[in-house]
């Protein structure tokens, strides 16, 4: 996002605490930190930095609101146990074109949940997340129930992952609308035909996706043709 670490860490709190709401409200919330500017502003509640301080308000009004007090430990970078997971790099942080959606919706439409996203890359205001974040209705899309849901989803373009989905949307008899690669080789690839009632071809990758942020740890866009396939 090109914002330093120290917002992005002040951000990580807030972001944090919205995650866990429901086991944070009203309670006394241990931060162990090892930034040493984040934990001087989270003791201070201010900052002199303009962008920082904006931040801190933002957390602040967050804290008030929900009943929330803060603790911050110091904790060194060794003994962070998140410090591992924050380097991780997001290859999967991109989104069909809001062009190319539209056209979804309108054919398939309307959809109810965005099976695999995030706060920062999905299309409907319901998704489902990897990991706790901001706004998620539900942690690992496998593990909720699709029954009854009209779905869309882009999932992660691994072959094992897919073949999952594949069986899930057997299993469940969901419908939904895939963004899948074009991998007719594959295992998975003749069982979703089997379930397929439409299958749309779509142009170029780079000209379908487009990625959710921009950094060196936000990923590149997938270069193999995709094919949105409806499953009713």
């Amino acid at each position: 996002m090109g914002m330093h670490i120290n917002f992005k860490e002040l951000r990580a709190v807030r972001y944090a605490l919205q995650s866990f709401l429901p086991l944070v409200r009203q309670r006394v919330v241990l931060v162990r930190e090892d930034n040493t500017t984040t934990q001087a502003v989270l003791g201070r509640l201010s900052s002199r930095s303009p962008v920082m301080h904006a931040e801190m308000r933002l957390l602040w009004e967050f804290l008030q609101e929900h009943s929330i007090v803060l603790q911050v430990q110091r904790v060194a970078s060794a003994d962070n146990l998140a410090d591992e997971a924050s380097r991780m790099e997001e290859r999967d942080d991109y989104r069909v074109h809001w062009s190319y959606f539209r056209r979804l919706e309108a054919w398939f439409g309307p959809h109810d949940v965005d099976l695999f996203a995030s706060a920062g890359n999905t299309q409907l205001p319901r998704f489902f997340s990897r990991f706790f974040c901001p706004g998620s209705s539900g942690v690992d899309a496998l593990a909720q129930p699709w029954g009854g849901l009209n779905a869309y989803g882009c999932p992660p373009a691994d072959p094992d992952f897919l073949l999952a989905v594949v069986q899930k949307l057997r299993e469940e008899r969901a419908a939904a609308t895939l963004i899948v690669p074009y991998w007719p080789a594959q295992p998975w690839w003749p069982l979703l035909m089997e379930l397929a009632s439409r299958v749309v071809f779509l142009p170029s990758s780079t000209e379908v996706f487009t990625l959710a942020h921009r950094g060196p740890s936000c990923g590149r866009l997938p270069p193999w043709q995709v094919a949105a396939v409806r499953v009713e």
